[in-house]
Formats: C-alpha cells, sequence, structure tokens
C-alpha cells in the first residue's frame, strides 16, 4: 500500500529484536527481511517498519510504526501471515524474541 505517511508523535510502535547464533544469522536475517516485507505488503493496514541488523551481535531487528493506533497493532499482531513467519524464525533464534511495545513520543530531523 503506497502512501506517504510519517510516524508522529502518539503513534504505536514495535521493536522487536531477534538474537541469532553464528550459524543462523544469515538465514534468519533474510528471513525477517525478506518475508515480514512481504507479509506487511499484503497488510492492510498504513506501517512504516525499518529493518537493521548488526552482525557484531548477531542481532537483526525491526522498529514498525502504526498510524491508526492499537486495532491496527492488534491486528498484525494476531495476523496468520506474522504467525507463520514466526514459526520459521523462532527455532534459528538463539535467545527468545524481544518486542517492546511503546508509543512514539518526539520526532526529530537533523539538517
Amino acid at each position: 500500500m503506497a502512501t506517504d505517511y510519517q510516524p508522529q508523535p502518539g503513534d504505536e510502535t514495535i521493536i522487536y529484536i531477534n538474537r541469532f547464533s553464528t550459524d543462523n544469522y544469515e538465514q534468519g536475517k533474510k528471513l525477517i527481511i525478506e518475508e515480514f516485507s512481504k507479509a506487511l505488503q499484503s497488510y492492510d493496514e498504513v506501517t512504516i517498519t525499518q529493518f537493521y541488523s548488526n552482525p557484531a551481535t548477531l542481532e537483526v531487528g525491526a522498529i514498525q510504526f502504526f498510524r491508526d493506533g492499537s486495532s491496527s497493532v492488534e491486528k498484525w499482531l494476531n495476523s496468520q501471515e506474522r504467525e507463520a513467519i514466526l514459526e520459521q524464525l523462532i527455532p534459528l533464534c538463539s535467545e527468545p524474541l524481544i518486542m517492546h511495545r511503546v508509543t512514539l513520543d518526539v520526532r526529530t530531523h537533523g539538517g
């Protein structure tokens, strides 16, 4: 879904942190970035998701901003698409998935 949405203070945000063993890092990273991106393309709510990776800590994560509040978040957290990806992802992780559900407080731009 094309959108000009930009996260705003008050928007619900989810931060996901996944840690992998050296053997599973690249596979986990690919699964998170490619499969979550595909799932989000079919999701009919307006979101922005940014992915990050850190090979030094074997960490891959995502920061997901939801325009339409908690009902949109709940719909995503309970979606079959998300669950299917987690079923593939969890066995690859070296630690349990960390998920923080927060509210965006401030948005700033640099020079």
